[in-house]
């Protein structure tokens, strides 16, 4: 079980292609989903929600179960939502979130109220978006948090549920 960017060597190219190598020191043995043995999930928060989404499409056969917390899909003007609609599809569980209050103030660039407006509405569309592509409510999950900010503290309060959703 791969969670957080620090469990796996995730390199990107500007040629799209993504290399994963891991060890999976808490991997979870004999999960099925869909018949498939399960061998990985990836989870984070903010750009690593944006890049765990991107690893879950882009490797299947790798990641089974993706987290994307507060995913800055506005990132890159939302370059995301294209390819995910054109990415093969991957069978696995999807668990997706985002606050309500992701911008309390703006001390630091990340946290401006223009990206809470962003944040909120692009994770809203690429929940259509993976409905649209046959996603069912046992593949995912989206969630807002009306007392969800954008840090640590608001992702840890939400692991939970998601990782019941995952692996449940």
């Amino acid at each position: 079980l791969l969670l957080g960017s620090r469990a796996a060597n995730l390199s990107y190219t500007p040629s799209s292609s993504l290399s994963a190598t891991a060890t999976y020191p808490g991997q979870i043995g004999g999960i099925m989903l869909d018949g498939k043995d399960v061998t990985g999930a990836i989870r984070s928060g903010s750009m690593g929600g944006l890049i765990s989404l991107y690893a879950f499409f882009q490797r299947p056969e790798t990641f089974g179960f993706v987290g994307a917390m507060s995913p800055s899909f506005w990132f890159a003007g939302g370059a995301i939502l294209p390819y995910i609609r054109n990415a093969r599809p991957n069978p696995g569980r999807i668990y997706l979130d985002v606050g309500e209050k992701e911008s309390p103030s703006a001390r630091r660039w990340w946290q401006i109220p223009l990206l809470d407006s962003l944040r909120k509405g692009h994770c809203a569309q690429v929940a259509s978006l993976l409905e649209h592509k046959g996603c069912n409510e046992e593949h995912l999950r989206f969630v807002v948090d009306p007392a969800g900010e954008h840090n640590e503290a608001a992702w840890r309060r939400r692991l939970p549920d998601g990782l019941r959703f995952l692996l449940g």
